[in-house]
């Protein structure tokens, strides 16, 4: 893997991590910032590893569901604490858990294996750090027009420029030609 590709997935994951916590301090929930991590990360490498072998559509559709299912029932777990009791599921914010680990869940799954297929150009790294400044700026500019107390948002803004700014100088070192007849850059 190269470097340029796992800066950007950081990258990308700090962004979706963003959004994902200005989601649960609104609804003065616990963000669970390690299965949301992993499940990116589990896509990512699946998604990585499933496309350099040649798998058929229905082995890879079934991979994928029982990947996706079991990062749900990680999060929802942390999220409540036990995924088997279903009186828990429509007693007070039960459905709510539910829901928002489900949606999560599919947002951190279907980013990171979308991530994963393409390829780490530097037009793509660009496109992905734009976008990231532009969550950035939404976010926070809702977040203060709201009164959000957020900390974890401001904490993630370091880590999204430094790894940006990673991806970026990899992919564009990357996407040159070496050797003696290469043009000087």
């Amino acid at each position: 893997m190269s470097s340029a590709r796992l800066f950007l997935a950081l990258e990308d994951l700090t962004k979706a991590q963003v959004l994902a916590s200005y989601y649960f301090a609104a609804a003065g929930r616990p963000f669970p910032f390690l299965p949301y991590s992993l499940t990116f990360f589990l896509a990512f490498l699946f998604s990585r590893g499933a496309r350099k072998k040649t798998m058929r559509v229905l082995m890879y559709a079934i991979l994928n569901l029982a990947g996706i299912a079991l990062a749900f029932l990680w999060t929802y777990a942390s999220l409540r604490g036990s995924i088997f009791d279903l009186r828990g599921l429509l007693a007070g914010d039960g459905l709510f858990d539910f829901f928002s680990a489900l949606a999560w869940c599919g947002v951190f799954w279907f980013r990171g294996e979308w991530l994963g297929k393409n390829a780490a150009t530097h037009p793509f790294c660009v496109s992905r750090f734009d976008e990231g400044i532009a969550v950035f700026l939404f976010s926070l500019t809702l977040a203060a027009a709201f009164r959000i107390s957020n900390p974890l948002a401001g904490r993630l803004v370091v880590p999204f420029f430094l790894f940006g700014t990673l991806a970026l100088g990899a992919s564009k070192r990357e996407g040159l030609r070496t050797g003696v007849l290469a043009p000087m850059a």
